[in-house]
């Protein structure tokens, strides 16, 4: 179930001075149009195996100069994003990261 916002407790963590944090959601889809087409960062979370799907599902919808990333770098992300992104990422200025 998606809701308005999602919290983060901090209770036992090194950040628990700063208390729960929230962060609001403005869009949630099963449509990559609806929610890739005008996002500056895309962040790309799911199984290193699913990410050339998701890649696929966004490709189209890509705005120039967007930056895309992942959470964990680990499955080649780099390798699957030229793979499916091609041409677009020099074309589109695409910036592919990972952390």
């Amino acid at each position: 179930m998606w809701g308005k916002s999602i919290t983060a407790y901090t209770a036992k963590s090194a950040w628990e001075n700063k208390g729960n944090m929230i962060g609001h959601i403005n869009k949630a889809s099963d449509n990559a149009k609806d929610v890739v087409s005008d996002a500056d960062i895309i962040l790309v979370c799911c199984p290193a195996q699913n990410k050339p799907q998701v890649l696929k599902q966004i490709k189209p919808y890509l705005k120039d100069g967007a930056l895309i990333g992942t959470i964990f770098g680990q499955g080649a992300f780099d390798v699957q994003c030229m793979d499916v992104l091609e041409r677009d990422i020099e074309s589109k200025h695409l910036t592919i990261f990972t952390l």
